[in-house]
């Protein structure tokens, strides 16, 4: 479905889910975010992300994959300034970052020209031992 670039129907299911009040897990809430990210919608995915951190019920589902696969969409984008202003959100909320995250960020500063940044990552996962 997300795969084949079909986004209207992505969030219509999503829509429908809210209408009928269905609760959704991390692993749905994940595979949107997903859907979103792959489809070039960055920005839509974190303001998702965003309205589920503001629900009590729903918070806890936000986790490392889930951010990781925002930080992709942000550095795919070429978006150094939300990649690091949704790692900065991770570590403030106390989520935590892994291998794969710490990648996704270094791979954006590579490709961002902004490798001043990455002496911060690194030394982060220096003192987290990732």
């Amino acid at each position: 479905l997300w795969r084949r670039r079909n986004v209207h129907q992505v969030r219509d299911l999503w829509a429908q889910m809210q209408e009928n009040k269905v609760k959704p897990t991390a692993i749905t809430i994940g595979c949107v975010v997903e859907a979103l990210v792959i489809n070039r919608r960055g920005e839509e995915a974190w303001q998702l992300v965003q309205e589920q951190l503001r629900c009590e019920d729903r918070k806890s589902m936000i986790n490392t994959v889930v951010y990781s696969t925002v930080l992709k969409g942000f550095a795919v984008s070429k978006r150094i300034d939300k990649v690091l202003s949704v790692y900065k959100e991770m570590r403030s909320n106390s989520i935590a970052c892994n291998t794969i995250t710490y990648n996704t960020m270094l791979d954006a500063c590579a490709k961002c020209n902004a490798m001043e940044k990455a002496a911060q990552l690194l030394e982060d996962m220096k003192e987290l031992n990732v």
